[in-house]
């Protein structure tokens, strides 16, 4: 809660950040409202087999442009490429609406929408990228994530809710004309910054290079790095299973609210928001597992509360049932996410982990198109119920059929409790969730410092941030003593954040026992971006 109140002052008082934080609000809301708008559009020009072909016709070429979004904005610039996005999705997300509004033919419409799923890709690389380059210090840095987190999860549950609301009063295009001039009106704030830019160096050139590669790939990659455990594997089925979830709920949700419940239009971004409540609940709540030893457990419990109220609501279709049922699915998925993540990142070694995740993120974007495809031939051979069954048992039957694997594998895999216990406690890093801080745990390598060595030196280069476990180290600038630091502190993120010398020279006064954490991860627990070159001018 700190971390998030200083996040909040970090903006209000920053306009640079204040623009950030609107523009990464309104992208969300016009990401989640959107996305129910054309679903709701679609089912009234062709049914669910039409609701589910628009899930196809976005995801697919998205996520083909995906793996090559954030090598791009590394070499164009991180402002510039955010700016982008934001005229990119307000000009596709006019054209959607115009389309919607003058009756072009579903196609044309079908067409368009295709260009603001790709502009919604560019943008979470972006604006991860941006937030260096605006904010001043590491702290402001780490704060100011936290209230991006808010506009994530708020956004997840308040697009549905206003898409909802437009809808049942005007209609899909009018949501379409909302949310371009929301985006319009985010991206004005920010085009000022455009030129700021991280310098990219030839590294990036290289991973330009190398992201040019399709989704069967990247989740062939991640088949490969994992193929010698199949517990990693089980995992990421699980997860991969949470986006099929995804996929099958966008469209049942539609079904339900028009044809079973007759809510109007704007029902489905009534039961949309429900969902997102419940995500946004259940990922609260999993802070609790941040330090657990046992997470199969949990994740087993979350994943069949995803789904066993869903069972419910197939033999009694009701409204009221429905909206307690949707909270749950939504609860259960965000803490199953945020279990199966977390035991990922304990179990798959640091060097083949980028490829597991590579693998989730494909095959997601694959399981929610195909989920979202499954519900027309659902409802053909049984009806509704069975499409709602077929949500239910999306998440818990991986989950239960992975059981005995996942307990075995996590038998064998350290907790890192006491590392993340002092992650937790480090002022930096305090605003981050369970799956980042287990990411930095297996990151950190101990070293030891005997009494009067230098652990760096003020003018060299600097490429490691240090956590202090035991002893005190003394700090000087230009040979004078300014303090002492102690367990629990961290020094050396100035020079990484900054790409400058180091400041000041730090001393050990007595033996001391440390955790060093390189760069790259350091730079990308705190923004979610792989850093390449400079990041703050």
């Amino acid at each position: 809660m700190r971390a998030g109140l200083s996040g909040l002052t970090a903006v209000l008082a920053s306009r640079k950040l204040r623009s950030l934080a609107f523009g990464f609000l309104v992208f969300n809301l016009a990401d989640w409202g959107s996305w129910i708008a054309i679903l709701v559009y679609a089912y009234g020009h062709g049914g669910s087999s039409a609701s589910a072909l628009v899930v196809v016709v976005q995801l697919v070429p998205a996520s083909l442009i995906a793996p090559v979004v954030g090598a791009l904005v590394d070499r164009h610039g991180a402002i510039r490429g955010l700016v982008f996005g934001y005229v990119v999705q307000a000009v596709s997300l006019a054209l959607v609406a115009a389309g919607i509004t003058f009756a072009a033919p579903v196609p044309v419409v079908f067409g368009a929408s295709i260009l603001y799923a790709i502009a919604f890709v560019i943008t979470r690389p972006a604006q991860a990228a941006a937030l260096p380059l605006l904010t001043r210090t590491p702290e402001e840095l780490a704060a100011t994530n936290v209230v991006n987190g808010w506009m994530e999860t708020g956004g997840s549950f308040a697009g549905p809710a206003l898409a909802g609301l437009v809808l049942s009063q005007n209609g899909a295009g009018a949501v379409f004309w909302v949310f371009a001039g929301l985006s319009a009106a985010s991206v004005i704030p920010l085009f000022r910054h455009r030129h700021a830019t991280t310098g990219a160096d030839d590294d990036t050139a290289s991973e330009v290079d190398g992201a040019n590669e399709s989704v069967l790939m990247t989740v062939w990659n991640g088949i490969q790095a994992a193929r010698a455990d199949q517990g990693p594997l089980q995992l990421a089925a699980i997860l991969t299973a949470a986006w099929a979830l995804i996929g099958l709920l966008d469209v049942v949700n539609v079904v339900l609210a028009v044809s079973v419940f007759h809510l109007g239009d704007g029902g489905p971004g009534y039961l949309g928001s429900l969902f997102g409540l419940g995500a946004f609940a259940g990922g609260a709540a999993a802070v609790l597992l941040i330090g657990r030893r046992n997470l199969v457990r949990p994740m087993l419990v979350a994943a069949v509360l995803s789904g066993a109220p869903l069972v419910l609501l197939a033999f009694h279709l009701t409204t009221g049932l429905a909206e307690v049922t949707l909270v749950f699915a939504g609860a259960g998925m965000a803490v199953t996410e945020v279990a199966g993540k977390t035991l990922l990142q304990r179990s798959v070694p640091a060097e083949r982990l980028a490829a597991i995740f590579g693998l989730v993120e494909g095959a997601g974007l694959a399981a929610e198109a195909l989920g979202a495809a499954a519900v027309p031939l659902l409802i053909r051979f049984g009806g509704v119920p069975l499409a709602v069954v077929g949500a239910a048992v999306a998440l818990p039957v991986p989950a239960l059929c992975g059981y005995r694997g996942l307990r075995k594998l996590e038998r064998g895999t350290p907790a890192r409790t006491s590392e993340v216990t002092l992650l937790r406690h480090a002022p930096l890093f305090a605003p981050l969730g369970a799956p980042a801080l287990e990411t930095l745990a297996s990151s950190l390598r101990p070293r030891l410092a005997a009494a009067g060595t230098r652990v760096i030196t003020q003018g060299e280069h600097g490429d490691a941030y240090y956590l202090i476990v035991t002893g005190t180290l003394a700090v000087s600038i230009d040979g004078v003593r300014v303090r002492a630091l102690g367990p629990g502190d961290g020094f050396g993120e100035v020079a990484l954040l900054h790409d400058v010398p180091r400041t000041a020279t730090v001393t050990a006064i007595d033996d001391v026992a440390l955790l060093v954490l390189e760069r790259e991860p350091f730079i990308e627990a705190l923004t979610g971006h792989r850093p390449s070159g400079t990041l703050i001018p």
